[in-house]
């Protein structure tokens, strides 16, 4: 497994600025596909998409936390639930193209995924607005805005953790959307972030945990 350093500017590890929320919605979704400026939307995301095979798993420690730092969660699996018959037929016959956004210069690589998975729980959209790149057979923009829906749709039932030190979060990253919250960069925030990845008997493991 890969151990990642994620923290305030100045720790030595990464570090990317969250969003402020966005008011307008539709100017900010024309700014992010005109121009690729982040946005709260962006925010929400699965780790490295843009890998032929993502983690499966993310397990956050947060080595030391300040003041009110949060991050939020937001289930796929939920989103899939609620979606209507068309959306559920876009999302299960399409293939997306992600890379990495423009903030993260040291991540490489491009991969296709499913925009739909298959988990214990149950299917799952496999969304990423900050690295979905295109979606075969669809218009970019067309389908950025299908996704970007989906999205914000996803974070209206989101669940926050106010995190704590010594806090140890375990995230399902294929069917879970997560996002940092602004907060004060002067707090310290320090988290290790280690991978996951899948064995061929870790849904089993999955189920009986």
């Amino acid at each position: 497994p890969t151990i990642h350093l994620l923290g305030s500017p100045g720790c030595g590890g990464e570090y990317v600025p969250a969003c402020p929320d966005d008011r307008d919605d539709a100017a900010a979704f024309a700014r992010w596909c005109d121009a690729g400026e982040p946005s709260e939307v962006t925010d929400w995301h699965v780790d490295e998409p843009w890998e032929a095979d993502p983690a499966r798993f993310t397990v956050l420690w947060a080595a030391a936390s300040e003041g009110a730092i949060e991050t939020r969660f937001a289930s796929t699996t939920d989103l899939w639930r609620r979606c209507d018959d068309a959306e559920r037929a876009f999302l299960a016959t399409r293939v997306g193209t992600f890379s990495p956004p423009p903030w993260l210069p040291q991540e490489r690589g491009t991969a296709r995924h499913a925009l739909m998975r298959t988990t214990p729980a149950g299917d799952a959209a496999y969304l990423c607005m900050d690295s979905l790149a295109a979606v075969d057979g669809v218009d970019r923009r067309e389908a950025l805005a299908v996704c970007w829906n989906l999205t914000r749709r996803a974070a209206s039932r989101a669940a926050a953790h106010a995190w704590r030190p010594r806090d140890l979060v375990v995230i399902d990253n294929w069917s879970t959307l997560h996002k940092r919250v602004p907060y004060d960069v002067r707090q310290r925030r320090l988290l290790y972030r280690l991978r996951c990845d899948g064995a061929d008997d870790g849904e089993d493991a999955y189920l009986d945990a």
